[in-house]
């Protein structure tokens, strides 16, 4: 069996073993929104030929979203609309009545 210890030590880079940085595709977006944006192409670009609404999503979801993202607080696009609205979460995610522990 082949001891690469040594080159390990020489050539290695010791990695994090906890990702505290989102997966980047480009250095521009976040691999969800690239999954996002392969599902508008294949939902709205082949399936129902839309290519208004796909146009539409994909400039959402690569350049307004990032942009948002980039310029606010984390979870700025999840927390607006229910701070905005007065929406307020069921269940497991908002178990007090009175209380809102999402806004």
């Amino acid at each position: 069996m082949l001891d690469y210890s040594e080159l390990k030590k020489t050539h290695g880079s010791r990695i994090s073993q906890t990702l505290d940085s989102p997966i980047m595709f480009a250095d521009i977006w976040e691999l969800s929104e690239v999954m996002w944006s392969l599902g508008f192409i294949l939902v709205f670009g082949i399936l129902f030929y839309s290519w208004i609404l796909m146009i539409l999503s994909l400039v959402w979801t690569l350049i307004v979203s990032p942009y948002i993202k980039r310029n606010h607080n984390k979870g700025i696009l999840l927390h607006y609309p229910y701070k905005k609205f007065g929406m307020t979460l069921p269940g497991i995610m908002n178990p007090g009545h009175d209380k809102k522990y999402s806004d």
